[in-house]
């Protein structure tokens, strides 16, 4: 139904929460709210204009707990941004980060760089724990291979990435599509 992976799981998720709310407690109090309303209102005209075939007392309940925690997770995130950048131009630690990440090449650089690193140091480690064969060595050569191409490669990451077929399938798992009607 859906071609993006993070998609469907969000639905799937939806879903769940949908069928678990139907066995809850909640909605047993939120029907017992709804049976008394109707009971206490009927025949009221009041009542009949601000009524609807949607259960606007279970949604509501539902979105309110879903708002206040996203609010809330704003808000302390609000807090630490504020504080990062009121503090930012002090922190030795904040400026060499943000110049490691500044800009798309500047993050694949430093991405190639860490495994390079990190293949030559699991290859020192190998070596000083005595370890002189196996097929670590093999996943080593190869990562140490695609780090120094990479580095190699300057500022050429996008017309490389564009045809690159693996790209387009993690592209494609994380991009929401448009739905086309066909001719209906």
């Amino acid at each position: 139904m859906y071609n993006s992976i993070f998609v469907s799981l969000v639905v799937r998720f939806w879903e769940f929460i949908n069928r678990e709310y139907k066995r809850s407690f909640l909605k047993k109090i939120v029907d017992s709210f709804s049976r008394a309303w109707e009971y206490l209102s009927n025949g009221s005209r009041f009542k009949s204009i601000f009524t609807s075939r949607d259960y606007l007392i279970e949604k509501s309940f539902i979105y309110k707990g879903y708002a206040s925690f996203i609010d809330f997770v704003n808000r302390v995130l609000n807090r630490v941004r504020s504080y990062i950048e009121k503090n930012s131009d002090s922190s030795i630690i904040y400026k060499n980060v943000r110049s490691l990440f500044s800009t798309k090449v500047e993050l694949f650089r430093t991405f190639f760089v860490f495994t390079l690193s990190f293949g030559l140091g699991l290859a020192v480690n190998n070596i000083i724990r005595g370890y002189y064969a196996g097929r670590s060595y093999l996943a080593i050569a190869v990562l140490v291979f695609l780090s120094l191409v990479g580095i190699s490669l300057k500022e050429n990451y996008k017309d490389i990435f564009k045809n690159s077929i693996v790209w387009r399938i993690i592209y494609s798992i994380f991009s929401i599509e448009e739905e086309f009607s066909h001719g209906d």
